[in-house]
């Protein structure tokens, strides 16, 4: 693969990265201030919801466990999947749901951050009435809602390690962030070099305005860095703000 390949297909990952986060973001934000990015367009002919952890349950026995990633309680009009642990053996699980409550799952690994292995990113399922989901602070799910009579097949996105390079599908706020939030575009340039990795650029204006793969020559010298997030173990995207108060800028690392 020639050099100007490589480019232009990861160009046009960040490109579905950029367009996945703004889409998420105003969902995020009536909840919570996320720091969570799925960047991943799910193509599910199904409800598809950000989501978290899935594993053992008893619904209608009391079997030993055999996951234990989530406890299931069996109420008179639903079912409550409650997350307590990361998936360490996403076949447990699968096998699990489908033995204690009859419903098949499809476990989907994908490369993630270090901080997401093991994490469920997102769960989908097919059939006509949709799971319930609550996420915590960090948006992954803690609880999981199925109406009695539920049917159909869950689909559960989870974090894998990635390989050497390979893009995330979901990302997380880098922990240097919170370092770097506020600093001016030429305030942070040296820091970031420092990173050590492939920097892409991305600009919000003061009317929400984003500018994806934004040339780093014509940045405004007053835009300020509002988040920074790994896209693979050795490239990064990096948000600056005109105006960081504004609403619409989030997620953000303060």
């Amino acid at each position: 693969m020639s050099e100007l390949q490589k480019f232009k297909d990861d160009l046009e990952q960040q490109l579905v990265a950029a367009a996945r986060r703004q889409n998420l973001a105003a969902a995020a934000k009536a909840a919570r201030p996320s720091r969570m990015k799925p960047v991943l367009v799910v193509a599910f002919s199904m409800a598809v919801i950000v989501g978290g952890v899935f594993g053992a349950s008893t619904l209608f026995g009391t079997k030993p466990v055999a996951a234990d990633a989530v406890t299931v309680t069996e109420l008179e009009d639903r079912v409550e999947i409650r997350v307590v642990d990361v998936v360490t053996d996403p076949d447990a699980v699968a096998a699990k749901l489908e033995d204690e409550l009859g419903i098949p799952a499809e476990m989907l690994a994908l490369p993630v951050p270090p901080a997401l292995v093991g994490q469920v990113t997102s769960v989908g399922n097919t059939g006509p009435v949709e799971a319930d989901v609550e996420v915590d602070a960090n948006d992954l799910v803690k609880l999981v809602t199925l109406p009695v009579g539920f049917s159909g097949t869950l689909i559960i996105e989870y974090g894998r390690k990635a390989e050497p390079g390979e893009i995330y599908e979901t990302n997380v706020t880098d922990e240097r962030c919170s370092l770097l939030f506020g600093l001016t575009f030429p305030e942070a340039l040296p820091q970031l070099q420092d990173l050590g990795g492939t920097l892409r650029y991305e600009t919000v204006t003061s009317d929400g305005d984003v500018q994806t793969n934004a040339d780093p020559n014509v940045i405004p010298a007053h835009y300020q860095l509002t988040d920074l997030i790994a896209l693979s173990d050795a490239s990064y995207l990096v948000t600056f703000a005109e105006n960081p108060a504004r609403e619409f800028v989030d997620p953000n690392c303060q």
